[in-house]
C-alpha cells in the first residue's frame, strides 16, 4: 500500500495548502489559501493534476489580459463567451455545479483567444438576440457542437426536456405543447399526475367560467 503524502504547506500555482477538510476513500478535499488572500476549498486531485490553480483571479487577470486591445469587451458577444468561460471553470459562480462539474468544458481554441469565437461566431450565423446552444448537451463547447438559437428552441434542447413518442412521432414535452395549443405546464401537470400521453395531449383545456 502506497504511503499518503501530506501535502499541508506545499504550494500549486497560486494556491498554498491549509488542512484537509475531507476525505472519502481516494479523494481528498483541500482547504487552500490563494495568493490573493481567499480561501477556498480544493479537490487534491484537480490541484495536482494543475486544473485547478487559483480561487479563480488568475483566470479574470488572465482574460483580462489577453483581451484588452480587440476593443470588443463591452459587447454582447463577449458577455456570451465570457460567461461560457466562467461557467465551466468558475466554481465560485451559481451554474458552475451545472457545467463545469458535469465535466462540461469549452474547447482550447475558444478559451485561449475570443476572437476566434468571435469569427465562429460571426461566420455561422450569430446576431442579437440569440444565445450559443450545444447540440449534444453532455459533450462540451466547440466549433461541431454548437449553434445559435432562440430562447425557444434553446428550451427544447434542455435536459430537463422530457422527449414524448405519440402516433410514431417523438418531439419534447415543449415542442408537443406548442403543437397542441397547450401550456407546457399543463402537459407536465397531467403526465404527472398518471394521464396517458393520448389523454394528456389531446384532452381539451376547460375554459374558466366568467
Amino acid at each position: 500500500m502506497s504511503k499518503r503524502i501530506d501535502l499541508t504547506g506545499q504550494k500549486f500555482g497560486r494556491l498554498v495548502v491549509i488542512e484537509v477538510v475531507k476525505e472519502k476513500g481516494k479523494r481528498k478535499k483541500l482547504m487552500c489559501r490563494c495568493q490573493c488572500g481567499k480561501v477556498v476549498e480544493v479537490s487534491e486531485d484537480k490541484l495536482k493534476s494543475g486544473h485547478t490553480k487559483s480561487c479563480g483571479c488568475l483566470w479574470i487577470e488572465t482574460i483580462k489580459e489577453r483581451n484588452s486591445t480587440h476593443g470588443k469587451t463591452k459587447t454582447k458577444l463577449y458577455s456570451i463567451w465570457n460567461a461560457m468561460i466562467n461557467r465551466t471553470t468558475n466554481k465560485n459562480v451559481w451554474n458552475f455545479k451545472n457545467y463545469g462539474e458535469r465535466g462540461i468544458t469549452v474547447c482550447e481554441e475558444w478559451k485561449r483567444n475570443f476572437i476566434s469565437f468571435y469569427e465562429w461566431a460571426m461566420k455561422n450565423g450569430y446576431k442579437e438576440g440569440l444565445s450559443i446552444e450545444r447540440k449534444n448537451n453532455n459533450k462540451g463547447y466547440s466549433p461541431d457542437n454548437c449553434r445559435w438559437a432562440t430562447a425557444k428552441e434553446q428550451g427544447n434542447n434542455t435536459r430537463r426536456n422530457v422527449s414524448i413518442t405519440y402516433k410514431n412521432e417523438t418531439l419534447t414535452e415543449a415542442q408537443w405543447a406548442d403543437r397542441m395549443g397547450l401550456n407546457r405546464s399543463t402537459l407536465c401537470y397531467r403526465l404527472k399526475a398518471g394521464w396517458s400521453i393520448e389523454d394528456a395531449l389531446e384532452t381539451p383545456v376547460r375554459k374558466k367560467k366568467v
